[in-house]
């Protein structure tokens, strides 16, 4: 019976020999069929050491594919068989997987002791070979707790071991160089790590080593993920997927969800996201609710929900994640839950308990030595405490250290966003310049990585710092409104007694302008004319002022200054027409010119080429002050200039309405002129009858810009163009509320022309309503408004004209008899051109000169034209 008992041992030990050798060589299938024929064995021999081995080998083959709880059941049962032997050599390979399972639910402490157990067995056998896998695993241990140091020490322990067995498995080496690469990763030594994953998925390929494979695959994927490489993160994670699944590896897949969710949470599709985190939870409760994968999974769910604006839940998933890390000491995962409680917490406005998460958060994470969580955990602090104003400085300091960090990563994203924060944090102060600069970098780092969203993040907080930078500048905040302070004498000498041109160059040196220009505005007929210009060529300017007349492009402000700091994307397209010249336009400042509410022009001054700093507040704020002064010089200027514009006309009108510019030989017309010329200083009131044609208004306008009232007013009235309502009110003016629609008072034309001349073209179609009260100017030299009872005094002389037969018309009752005597006190009737046949020949000769002087008429059309009757003359 002892002979049959001892053979069956024998024979078992041998297939446990050949088991080991499968599992050595990850056969674990093969291993599996393998035990399962010794399960009559088992039960025979419960407690032989063969079974205590047996339960240690079931639990290998099963290490990846059953829950972990599970398996380390099986492990104990073994432990209890050969913890009582001497068997050191499966005694510490049953503690080395204990340790693993241990440390696979999440109990680190359990898994510690039993490593540093199994290195004490290892020791006693002086086993150096089987003292690599502890030392991996302790240095795991110390990996998940994010002690990156001791980690890296009992890891370096590892390799030397390796480097002095010649007789170590190559597999044992290219392991410990994987999880070197997995502490280097999160030391921020991104390339190196990516190297050394490299060479670790070729060694496993080249071996067929599937299960590490899929691990090193992972490992590199999160590599070009924190490098931002995104579509090369999710082709390996796919690579490794398909691993897993073949393999069936339940701890491995829980960490492709998780590294799938950071990777699409990072893309945006926050809803796939969510649901990779809820596998990667559902694997975590089944291998144990207390374990690593837990706190992770929770502190990664946390994050997603924070940045969905979903607080509550965010705050659930934290501090449940905050729990489990705690409860396994993971430092990293420690510091990352109190950051994002940091962050919610200054959401909530409690800006004390914000920091004070956040600073334990950077210092565990400063002392592991993790540079990506750190990086990340200052930018959120920052980010958080921006609206915070007791804590500027600080929230200044967290973002400039989340920017030292990404930039040694190499870290594109989450520099961006860091730099627009840092720019919003200072716009938060009213610091717009270094907002501005900071923005640029923002812009430029945006734009090099296509990041379609930052960039126009950055355009609209562009918009706003200008916008609050013109606010301030309108505030009595503005230093410059006493603005004589920061001129010289010789400056403030020149606004006194200099040109509009002067003033704008005073201007152009203050604030560092390449190129300037007024533009005066005609308000009514929405048109801009130069007033003066620095740097421009008038050609440009010309197409400048009719391209905004014309309202074609983008146009400049009426009711407020506008400040633009970069003409990049659509505003390049919107203002092309400011790049008319040599030079891109880089900034410029356009304000309107206003006296008494009124806007009288537009003020422009910019910057040219595209490394040119934009306009500072400064500048525009002094801008702003300093059109205060521009208005009263382009007022002064646009007065001048009409001034001598009125002169100028005049002087064109006195010479085309001379007499020596009538062209006539006739008697009648002749007399006619030399009766006028007697009575043109006279302010007697002159009535002169014709045909349509003759020249009556022709010869109105002679008599006044000949006579002494020639300074004063013109004014010409068709009597038969205006209905008798609007006629009454435009001769004679009205008062507020003196019917419907009379929101103001109105002077009349008669008032106007007070000094001048008053023409009544057509006086015989005037109503006769209109008719009584024209009498009373004439005879009392004075005018009552449309709802008042004042009369106002005018000095007025009224030249009327007619082609009707006034007698006829006072016959017919059309017509006032008494104002057809006070108005006809002087008359005449102007012959039509039919009875001046000897002026045709003088006329065409006239015209022919004024005209093309080239132009020759032949004999028999010249007598055609002579003997023509012209109606209408």
């Amino acid at each position: 019976m002892s002979t049959l008992i001892g053979s069956a041992l024998s024979e078992t030990a041998d297939k446990l020999r050949f088991i080991n050798q499968l599992v050595s060589e990850n056969k674990f299938v093969e291993a599996k069929a393998e035990l399962d024929k010794l399960s009559s064995f088992v039960e025979q021999h419960p407690g032989s050491l063969e079974t205590g081995e047996f339960y240690y080998l079931l639990a290998v083959t099963e290490f990846s594919s059953k829950p972990h709880v599970d398996v380390l059941d099986l492990a104990r049962k073994a432990y209890e068989i050969v913890s009582t032997t001497t068997a050191n050599l499966l005694i510490g390979r049953v503690q080395e997987l204990m340790g693993k399972l241990c440390v696979a639910i999440g109990d680190l402490t359990a898994g510690e002791d039993y490593i540093r157990d199994a290195i004490s067995s290892f020791r006693r056998i002086n086993c150096e070979s089987e003292l690599v896998g502890c030392y991996n695993k302790l240095a795991q241990v110390y990996f998940v707790r994010g002690e990156y140091k001791l980690a890296d020490k009992f890891l370096t322990q590892s390799m030397e071991l390796l480097a002095k067995d010649a007789s170590s498995p190559e597999y044992h080496l290219y392991r410990a160089l994987g999880n070197q690469a997995r502490i280097k990763t999160l030391l921020g030594e991104w390339d190196s790590a990516q190297k050394m994953l490299e060479d670790c998925v070729e060694y496993c390929r080249r071996s067929g080593n599937q299960p590490s494979e899929a691990k090193n695959l992972l490992s590199l994927g999160y590599v070009h993920y924190l490098k931002e490489e995104y579509t090369e993160a999710r082709a390996l994670y796919e690579q490794a997927h398909g691993l897993i699944k073949a393999l069936d590896a339940t701890r491995d897949r829980s960490i492709y969800h998780e590294y799938m969710g950071d990777l699409l949470r990072a893309m945006g599709d926050h809803k796939m996201a969510r649901q990779h985190y809820g596998y990667a939870m559902e694997i975590g409760n089944r291998i144990g609710p207390q374990s690593a994968i837990i706190s992770q999974t929770r502190r990664r769910l946390a994050m997603l929900e924070h940045d969905c604006g979903n607080y509550a839940l965010a705050a659930e998933h934290a501090e449940r994640a905050l729990e489990v890390s705690e409860m396994l000491g993971e430092i990293v995962e420690v510091a990352a839950a109190k950051a994002i409680l940091g962050s919610l917490a200054a959401i909530k406005g409690n800006y004390d308990d914000a920091v004070t998460s956040f600073d334990q958060a950077i210092a565990c994470l400063d002392t592991a030595g993790e540079i990506s969580e750190q990086a990340e955990a200052c930018y959120l602090a920052g980010k958080s405490l921006v609206k915070s104003e007791g804590h500027h400085e600080l929230a200044s300091r967290y973002l400039n250290r989340a920017i030292r960090l990404a930039e040694q990563l190499g870290l594109k994203h989450l520099l961006v966003r860091s730099y627009y924060q840092l720019s919003t944090l200072h716009v938060e102060v009213s610091n717009y310049d270094e907002a501005l600069t900071i923005l640029e970098e923002c812009e430029k780092l945006a734009t090099t990585s296509n990041d379609d969203r930052a960039c126009e993040e950055c355009r609209i907080l562009r918009l706003t710092i200008e916008d609050q930078m013109v606010d301030a500048g309108l505030s009595r905040d503005n230093q410059f409104f006493i603005f004589s302070s920061f001129l010289t004498a010789s400056e403030y000498g020149n606004l006194k007694s200099g040109s509009l041109s002067e003033t704008l160059e005073i201007l152009r040196k203050k604030i560092g302008g390449d190129r300037a220009f007024i533009l005066s505005l005609d308000a009514q007929q929405r048109t801009y004319e130069p007033l003066a210009y620095l740097a421009f060529d008038p050609t440009a300017l010309g197409k400048i002022s009719r391209t905004l007349s014309n309202g074609k492009a983008g146009t400049l402000p009426l009711d407020r200054p506008l400040l633009v700091t970069s003409l990049l994307g659509e505003r390049d397209r919107i203002f092309d027409y400011l790049n008319v010249q040599s030079g891109v336009v880089r900034s410029f400042v356009a304000i309107p010119i206003q006296l008494s509410q009124e806007t009288i022009g537009i003020l422009y001054v910019d910057r040219l080429g595209e490394n040119t700093k934009p306009f500072s507040k400064a500048n525009l704020d002094f801008a702003i002050a300093f059109s205060d002064i521009i208005a009263y010089k382009s007022s002064e200027e646009q007065k001048k200039r009409l001034t001598l514009d009125n002169q100028r006309l005049k002087d064109q009108l006195e010479r085309q309405h001379a007499f020596p510019n009538f062209v006539t030989t006739n008697p009648v017309m002749l007399d006619i002129l030399s009766r006028v010329a007697q009575v043109k200083d006279s302010p007697i009131s002159i009535l002169i009858e014709g045909d349509t044609g003759t020249g009556k208004d022709f010869l109105a306008k002679a008599m006044h810009f000949n006579s002494n009232r020639k300074g004063k007013r013109f004014i010409s009235v068709n009597c038969a163009a205006l209905p008798e309502t609007l006629l009454e009110s435009e001769l004679f003016g009205y008062k507020r509320g003196a019917f419907t629609g009379a929101d103001g008072e109105k002077v009349g034309l008669f008032e106007e022309a007070d000094g001048g001349t008053f023409f009544l073209d057509e006086i015989g179609d005037m109503p006769l309503s209109i008719q009584v009260k024209l009498l009373r100017v004439i005879e009392e030299k004075e005018v009552v408004r449309l709802g008042d009872t004042v009369p106002r005094k005018v000095d007025v002389r009224v030249i009327s004209a007619t082609n009707r037969d006034l007698k006829t018309s006072m016959e017919q009752g059309q017509f006032r008899q008494d104002l057809y005597y006070r108005l006809s006190t002087f008359a005449f009737k102007l012959p039509c051109l039919r009875e001046r046949r000897e002026d045709i020949p003088l006329l065409i000769k006239h015209f022919i000169d004024k005209c093309d002087p080239q132009v020759k008429i032949e004999p028999e059309a010249f007598n055609y034209l002579a003997d023509y009757d012209w109606p209408g003359n």
